[in-house]
């Protein structure tokens, strides 16, 4: 296998650029958060990626749902609806080891901030999935918070990526019992199809501040690949963290 180098930046891109009347649709990144007085169990966090039109048209993106210990609940979740002046309305769906989950997704535009907010629902309600040894619970509802550019949640909670043949992502720690998630995208699939399931390259879960690339899956060919960072508290199942890199592999 080749060696590579690595760079990384802010995701506010080209492809993230302040839009005008006849600019095409952008990419909007962040996070979601299962309810955890719904689920308890195990609530959950994961990155969340929608294309969205400037003004108004149809929208569509990815929402991958995985759950703590549980890699057998990897499952890439699609999105899509339309964009009516501020409001997003539509639906999400997609299987969770055989089960299939979904329901409404709706959400508002905030032109100040240039965030994108709302929440979902289960159209099953809270839904008990078994697989093997792996038993886990999907909430009845939960929100979402997408960023039009640069977002960090808190502040400080920063994802740098090093240099070398085998590239390491890291980040500052939020506390004990703090999970944190890796999601990988592959940016020019995205921006081609953002409801394309193949532009989730894989993920990685840890209770460390790294992880290591490749993760679930070998990166193919170099980048942009867009790199998102989840972060939840496992002794109260809240929303700890969230970060964002858009990182470029090059062959040496």
């Amino acid at each position: 296998m080749s060696a590579f180098s690595l760079a990384a930046m802010a995701v506010c891109s080209s492809s993230m650029a302040t839009a005008s009347p006849t600019a095409p649709a952008r990419l909007y990144i962040g996070y979601y958060v299962e309810d955890a007085a719904n689920n308890p169990e195990d609530p959950t966090v994961g990155g969340v990626l929608l294309k969205v039109p400037p003004h108004g048209g149809r929208f569509s993106g990815l929402m991958p749902f995985s759950f703590i210990g549980c890699e057998a609940g990897m499952d890439i979740g699609t999105v899509g609806g339309t964009r009516v002046g501020t409001d997003l309305r539509g639906e999400w769906k997609g299987k969770v080891d055989g089960a299939a989950v979904g329901g409404r997704f709706g959400g508002r535009y905030d032109a100040g901030t240039d965030r994108i907010s709302g929440d979902f629902d289960n159209t099953a309600g809270k839904t008990e999935v078994s697989a093997g040894d792996c038993h886990y619970f999907v909430a009845a509802h939960g929100s979402y918070t997408l960023f039009g550019s640069t977002g960090n949640v808190p502040p400080a909670f920063t994802a740098a990526v090093s240099k070398g043949t085998r590239p390491r992502i890291s980040w500052p720690a939020l506390g004990r019992e703090v999970y944190y998630r890796v999601q990988v995208f592959d940016e020019d699939c995205v921006l081609a199809d953002t409801a394309d399931a193949s532009c989730f390259k894989g993920e990685a879960l840890t209770e460390r501040e790294h992880a290591d690339f490749p993760l679930s899956r070998p990166l193919a060919r170099p980048g942009p690949y867009l790199i998102l960072l989840t972060a939840i508290d496992g002794g109260t199942g809240r929303m700890a963290g969230f970060s964002a890199l858009r990182a470029v592999l090059s062959p040496n």
